[in-house]
């Protein structure tokens, strides 16, 4: 038998390397604007990258199946599940017509059944080109368009933002923005996993 992700001869599906890859392992986020706590299940290993892409562009359900296996309620820290529910950072209509079911609740399906999911408030209102290839200032400069609408209601004064990749936070900084003018006090920010880029 092969492995799935590097092809080399295992005893399972996965050799030990790429298994060690899927374990989670917490890291907390570098300081983004608005969001008092941020933190990734793992780094961005060519493993993590192979599962993100074919969940999100080949809708891969055997690989979203697996991600479910990995993240369930006991990987999360306890406080992403005190606030008054958890935010799935949306793409945009257009883009989801091509790439079809959102990928974020897939994923991180075990997990969100545990607290409330507030479905539909957050909406993507434009549409961009992807970040793949974009510059720290570019994403950043990118993020100031105004992208995002929150549509909740008065009674929700926290939330949980879950995304797929952080790398330069541009995106999370930008939803927390329009979520704290909209008098959302509390914002954290639970990621699969954590992509740093350099500085340009």
């Amino acid at each position: 038998m092969r492995c799935y992700f590097c092809n080399t001869l295992s005893q399972s599906r996965f050799c030990g390397g790429c298994d060690w890859q899927l374990q989670p392992s917490l890291r907390v986020l570098p300081g983004m604007a608005n969001i008092c706590l941020g933190m990734a299940l793992y780094s961005y290993t060519p493993v993590i990258k192979t599962v993100v892409h074919g969940i999100k562009f080949e809708s891969n359900m055997a690989l979203g199946r697996l991600m479910q296996a990995r993240i369930h309620p006991t990987t999360v820290p306890t406080i992403f599940f005190e606030t008054d529910g958890f935010v799935c950072v949306p793409s945009h209509w257009f883009r989801q017509l091509f790439r079809g079911r959102p990928h974020i609740p897939l994923m991180f399906q075990q997990a969100l059944a545990k607290g409330t999911v507030l479905n539909g408030m957050l909406r993507r209102r434009k549409y961009t080109r992807k970040s793949a290839g974009l510059t720290r200032s570019q994403r950043f400069k990118r993020s100031s368009a105004q992208r995002f609408e929150w549509r909740g209601g008065a009674n929700i004064q926290s939330v949980t933002l879950v995304d797929d990749v952080c790398t330069t936070g541009a995106t999370l900084t930008e939803v927390a923005k329009c979520l704290k003018e909209s008098g959302i006090h509390t914002i954290m920010a639970l990621v699969l996993a954590h992509q740093p880029i350099e500085l340009a």
